[in-house]
C-alpha cells in the first residue's frame, strides 16, 4: 500500500531520477512522480494503491512477479511455477505439487515415494506394469491378457504356446530346454539340435 502523501519539497524521483516538482508520492522508502510509481513488469499504475514488493521492486500482481522472476516450468503441465506456490524437485525437473501425480492412475505422489519408467513418475510397481501394457508371450509374441499363462525365467508364455517348437509335443512334467535361438524344446529335440550343431 502506498504509505505517503504529498509534499511540496523538491526531491529526485526514484524511478526516473528527475526532480519532482509539485506532488511527491512516497512509497517503500523512496519518492516518485505519481505517474512514475508503476509496476516494474507491466508498467501499469496502482489505482487502488495496493502493490507487491519483491527485491525492492514494486509489482501489481503475482503474475507480473512470476513473469519477471520465475523461470521454472512445471514438468507436468508445462506452465510457469509461481514463486508463491509450493513445488517439488524430482526427475530432473520442477513440478507443481498438484501436478506430481502417477502417470498411470493420476494419484498424487507428493509424499516422495514413487517408481520411474521412461523418466515419468508412478505411484506403484503395479501402475508401472499396467502402463507398460500386457507382457508379450515369448513364443508367439502376442500380449498375454486374460489367457492362462506361465511365468518362466526368460518371460511369460501362454499355456497354449507352452510346447516344443520343433515337434509341438507338450512338455512332460513341465521339463523343457531352451535352444540357442530362445525356442522352447523338449529333451529329444534339444538333443537333436545339439547333435546337429
Amino acid at each position: 500500500r502506498v504509505h505517503g502523501a504529498t509534499s511540496l519539497m523538491a526531491e529526485a524521483c526514484f524511478a526516473c531520477q528527475k526532480t519532482v516538482e509539485g506532488s511527491i508520492l512516497k512509497a517503500v522508502g523512496h519518492s516518485y512522480h505519481p505517474a512514475c510509481f508503476v509496476c516494474v513488469a507491466c508498467r501499469q499504475p496502482f489505482p487502488d494503491g495496493n502493490f507487491l514488493l519483491l527485491d525492492n521492486d514494486v509489482f501489481c500482481s503475482q503474475k507480473c512477479i512470476d513473469e519477471r522472476h520465475s523461470s521454472e516450468t512445471c514438468k507436468g503441465c508445462k506452465q510457469t511455477i509461481s514463486l508463491s506456490v509450493g513445488s517439488i524437485s524430482a526427475l530432473e525437473g520442477k513440478w507443481h505439487v498438484e501436478c506430481f501425480v502417477c502417470t498411470h492412475c493420476r494419484k498424487s505422489i507428493a509424499d516422495g515415494r514413487f517408481n520411474v519408467l521412461a523418466g515419468m513418475p508412478f505411484c506403484s510397481e503395479a501402475c508401472v506394469d499396467l502402463h507398460k501394457g500386457p507382457s508379450p508371450c515369448i513364443v508367439c509374441k502376442q500380449p498375454i491378457v486374460g489367457a492362462p499363462s506361465l511365468n518362466l525365467a526368460k518371460g511369460s508364455v501362454h499355456s497354449a504356446c507352452f510346447a516344443c517348437k520343433d515337434c509341438a509335443a507338450a512338455f512332460a512334467e513341465n521339463v523343457f530346454y531352451q535352444g540357442a535361438d530362445g525356442a522352447l524344446l523338449c529333451r529329444l529335440c534339444s538333443d537333436a539340435r545339439g547333435a546337429a550343431a
